[in-house]
């Protein structure tokens, strides 16, 4: 009597991903997929190997990251004694169901001359880390540099053509009219610029809100705090303007179980800043 064994998944690596017959950029989800050649099994990246994987063999792919893959199969083996006909598959464990955890923090800066700045009503969101959320962040990012920079640049030509009428006209006339519609001009392109700004960090929350698993707002002393999070993989997720700088954080962290932790978004661990225009 043949008795069917499930290899379990949760713990499955298989090593060399350019093993797999799939794009490099594997998109998240399961998918199938067959070994080109043999390869090993292990039961984490760099961890003990568990088995060998003939060219051919069929594979889920439920993961992959860092140029590895979390994998799982299903097939046959030669039943050991004592092992009996098998009962019910036991279900996975959800994720959900682990204890959840808590997380704080405080929004804290050094502004000019040392002066301490705490991030006052600063929206906070607890993203989940999928190459989905960071992949949306990034494509936010990119379209709205895009466009700012575009702005900046034309703004940075009308000053310099407004400094060369005055410099260069002989006609002082002419001069002072060409040098007024030059910063009436860049004027408006500062107002195009504050739009465009305010609409490009609209599309960088709306992109950490369609990935967020929890939000909150910080308080007037800068803290934050969210209660009842899920274990698992997240980035922290805020911005602030302060001291014409705007600093962006996208921390990764690990949410263990029943965990009690505190992550501060400081300079040290923000993400970027950059400069605003004037």
């Amino acid at each position: 009597m043949r008795s069917r064994r499930m290899i379990p998944t949760a713990s499955l690596a298989l090593l060399a991903l350019a093993s797999l017959a799939l794009p490099s950029a594997t998109p998240p989800g399961q998918q199938q997929a067959t070994l080109s050649r043999v390869a090993d099994l292990t039961s984490a990246p760099d961890g003990e190997r568990l088995g060998l994987l003939l060219a051919g063999a069929q594979v889920a792919v439920l993961e992959t990251r860092d140029g590895w893959s979390r994998v799982a199969i299903e097939g046959w083996m030669r039943a050991e004694a004592g092992w009996g006909e098998p009962g019910p598959p036991a279900a996975a464990p959800a994720t959900a169901s682990a204890a959840p955890a808590r997380l704080s923090g405080t929004i804290f800066l050094t502004g000019r001359k040392g002066k301490g700045l705490v991030g006052s009503g600063i929206a906070v969101r607890l993203v989940r880390d999928t190459p989905e959320s960071r992949d949306a962040l990034q494509q936010s990012r990119a379209t709205c540099s895009a466009t700012t920079d575009a702005l900046i640049a034309e703004i940075d030509a009308l000053q310099k053509q407004a400094e060369t009428m005055l410099s260069k006209s002989k006609d002082a006339t002419a001069a002072f009219q060409g040098y007024d519609a030059a910063l009436k001009a860049k004027a408006d392109k500062l107002k195009e610029l504050a739009a465009a700004d305010r609409a490009c960090m609209t599309g960088l929350d709306a992109a950490a809100d369609g990935h967020a698993a929890l939000r909150t707002a910080s308080a007037t002393d800068g803290t934050f705090s969210f209660d009842g999070v899920v274990p698992g993989r997240y980035l922290l997720h805020a911005w602030m303007d302060a001291d014409d700088a705007r600093h962006e954080w996208d921390v990764p962290l690990a949410v263990e179980p029943a965990a009690a932790m505190r992550l501060d978004l400081t300079e040290a661990n923000r993400t970027r800043a950059i400069q605003l225009p004037r």
